[in-house]
């Protein structure tokens, strides 16, 4: 887990000792940079203290300006909670200097202060009893305070000149300053090379850590399990295997004609069970069975003759109730993941142009809110981050699996729901796979939209592993603008 951080910007047009105010507060803060407070999360400001801040600085504000109205808003205190980013780069330019990159950095902001890194240690390292590095880990050889106003941002800027590039490594609070430096550093130097992926970091920042699923997660961990995937990719029991899921995902049984109907596929009917179901209008409060005749018996009441009675039931076949469980909980996002691992085994071995580079499964986010997460909006089953090698643009798409095609439609509705405007661009294309109901051969298209971002969502609907893993792919390389 990443070190998370309190903001507090003053904003103001008149002179106020923001510092000193804070100070005199007592306020256990790291840093103070253009009237931007940064606070280890454990030091947050609470309500009272707050209050008692904005106290002070309209008193400072008054007694230098007696003329102000008090009652007028002359300012505003903005606090905000952050995970920190972290965003590597080379710049490879082999005559570019340190002096010719600050300047750089002034024209595009202000650079509060730039020294070798270890001078920087006693202001913002040494006199602090916390074990929470601000620049410490940034790991060049000199660091830049950088300021960017349009954004009443702050961040440190890592640089040193070495035979491989000029290494730059930014750690900042907000997503957005990353983003405006890195468009800026674009337009100025054409040979760069990203370290890591800003999008990715931001969402993986938004990651809540609840325990989704992980509880009976051993369930899908041993033989019974794996064979019933394995044999769930097999062509020639597909069309079987799709009437065989269908009941036991409805109905968790085969009827007798149901199962005389599959009994010649070896492949299926090795992994069904006879019982006996008691019909629901015959039961009664308790339900003998005689193990020795396999007869179920309904209990009457204790003064009738007839202590028992002979049950009506009828036999039915199902797997065993782990593998059921399995089946209607695991089994569909395994047989994607399985999907997506055949893609990406293809693509490596044949050094295609697109790549895999990051695949996540089984995830919570939270992306409605603008604070720190907590409760998760968005769960996916199946993150992907793409790279195409030729251009090395990468994507993000988020998988996700509905076994019935018919809940197309709701996920279109509820997408935008679960996900702001605010994070929406992290992500370039959505695509939702089921296993029943196929009504096309060809895959659908919708569109989501945003306020001011639309994004194609696909759906792919398919039973036959290998027709499956044909219909990702395309629509994979659909979003990553591959045809």
């Amino acid at each position: 887990m990443k070190n998370r951080w309190v903001l507090l910007e003053l904003r103001c047009d008149y002179d106020v000792e923001f510092e000193n105010q804070i100070t005199i507060c007592g306020l256990k803060v790291r840093t103070v940079i253009n009237n931007i407070a940064l606070f280890e999360e454990s030091n947050k400001p609470n309500y009272t203290e707050i209050h008692q801040l904005e106290s002070y600085i309209m008193q400072e504000i008054i007694k230098n300006n007696p003329s102000i109205d008090p009652d007028e808003e002359i300012f505003e205190l903005k606090i905000t909670e952050s995970e920190e980013l972290i965003f590597d780069l080379i710049i490879e330019d082999a005559t570019l200097t340190e002096e010719e990159f600050i300047d750089f950095l002034q024209i595009i902001g202000r650079v509060h202060e730039y020294d070798l890194e270890h001078n920087h240690f006693e202001n913002l390292e040494y006199n602090f009893d916390s074990k929470m590095p601000l620049i410490h880990d940034i790991r060049m050889k000199n660091v830049a305070i950088f300021c960017l106003d349009m954004l009443y941002g702050v961040c440190f800027i890592g640089y040193m000149k070495r035979e491989t590039g000029f290494h730059v490594r930014i750690k900042a609070f907000q997503y957005d300053i990353i983003k405006v430096i890195i468009d800026r550093f674009k337009e100025q130097y054409s040979e760069i090379l990203f370290k890591n992926n800003l999008k990715w970091n931001l969402l993986m920042n938004r990651k809540t850590s609840s325990g989704y699923r992980t509880t009976d997660s051993f369930i899908a961990d041993n033989d019974l399990m794996k064979q019933f995937l394995k044999t769930s990719k097999s062509t020639s029991s597909g069309e079987n295997m799709m009437k065989l899921l269908s009941k036991l995902c409805d109905k968790g049984y085969l009827s007798e004609k149901e199962y005389t109907n599959l009994a010649e596929d070896k492949n299926i009917v090795k992994f069904l069970l006879p019982y006996y179901r008691v019909d629901k209008n015959d039961m009664s409060n308790m339900v003998w069975f005689g193990l020795s005749t396999g007869t179920i018996y309904k209990e009457q009441n204790k003064t009738d003759p007839k202590r028992i009675q002979q049950a009506q039931y009828t036999r039915i076949f199902s797997t065993h109730h782990d593998l059921l469980y399995y089946i209607r909980s695991y089994w569909h996002q395994h047989f994607v993941e399985e999907a997506l691992n055949s893609i990406r085994k293809k693509w490596e071995e044949s050094e295609y142009i697109l790549q895999i580079v990051e695949m996540k499964v089984d995830c919570q986010f939270d992306l409605l809110s603008e604070k720190a997460p907590q409760k998760a909006t968005r769960d996916i089953d199946c993150l992907l981050l793409v790279r195409n090698t030729d251009t090395g643009k990468e994507f993000i798409i988020p998988i996700e699996s509905k076994r019935n095609s018919r809940e197309f439609t709701k996920v279109v509705k509820e997408t935008p729901l679960k996900i702001s405007s605010s994070y929406c661009d992290i992500f370039d294309g959505f695509i939702v796979v089921s296993y029943f109901n196929k009504e096309s051969e060809e895959n659908i298209h919708r569109s989501l939209l945003w306020n001011c971002s639309e994004k194609k969502i696909i759906l792919c609907v398919e039973n036959i592993f290998n027709n499956f893993v044909d219909k990702l792919e395309i629509s994979i390389e659909d979003i990553c603008e591959v045809t």
